[in-house]
């Protein structure tokens, strides 16, 4: 028996996968994105009857566009004392999850959550980009491959889209490749294949996006153009309860 969607994105205007075939770019326009359960069933254009039964909860995409869930490669864990420390937690992982951030790597022992997958550091083999060099860089960043992280010792952010916004505005670096800076790059380094990009049977770890194209997200800053949060195949933004 074929398997069913048990959540359905549909009409959406791209989804970028942040696989390349053939060294392009995999990107869907006018598209659907099918879930069973935690991984992702199907990707594509046109019919997606095929995938539909009583239990399929459809969400409508409509001028909103999906690409994966970002990755801090560098998380700090925040000071705090032990009578606070679950709290703080709690809210360092909720501030991070609401900018899109649903895979740390931290050097702790925290647990994994619903909201958050907590992952070892380890030495990575692309140069990680982190919040104070960009803020204060006065030359152009020439690295073809990076990751971007928030972590610094001079502010806390828990925004790396803030981050690659400044790269984009500063600098004029491309979007897409922005995108891959927060996404399938840290992946890669952190040998993560089951996230980073959109493909059938990964995880399906999702932002839907508000707007037609990526450009959207680079408009301005401070703009959060993210609308919706799918972790595991369950929606816990807008509508989880904290």
């Amino acid at each position: 028996m074929k398997k069913k969607a048990t959540l359905l994105i549909t009409n959406l205007e791209k989804i970028y996968t942040m696989q390349t075939i053939k060294q392009k770019d995999v990107i869907y326009s006018h598209a659907y994105l099918a879930m069973h359960h935690d991984v992702i069933l199907e990707i594509g254009e046109g019919s997606y009857t095929h995938l539909l039964d009583k239990d399929t909860r459809i969400l409508e995409g409509r001028s909103h566009f999906a690409i994966p869930a970002f990755i801090e490669t560098d998380a700090a864990y925040p000071a705090c004392d032990e009578w606070n420390k679950t709290r703080k937690l709690q809210e360092y992982r909720m501030q991070y999850m609401q900018h899109g951030v649903l895979t740390m790597a931290m050097d702790s022992h925290a647990q994994s959550f619903l909201e958050m997958d907590i992952v070892p550091k380890q030495a990575l083999t692309y140069p990680i980009l982190y919040g104070n060099a960009i803020i204060k860089a006065s030359t152009k960043y020439t690295k073809k491959r990076f990751c971007i992280s928030t972590r610094d010792n001079h502010f806390i952010m828990q925004d790396p889209l803030l981050l690659a916004q400044l790269l984009h505005i500063k600098q004029g670096m491309d979007a897409l490749l922005l995108l891959k800076a927060l996404t399938c790059y840290p992946a890669k380094a952190l040998q993560l294949p089951h996230v980073g990009v959109l493909k059938k049977g990964k995880q399906a770890d999702i932002l839907i996006c508000h707007g037609n194209s990526l450009s959207h997200l680079f408009q301005g800053l401070y703009e959060n153009h993210i609308t919706q949060i799918v972790k595991k195949g369950v929606r816990i933004y807008p509508n989880l309860l904290i």
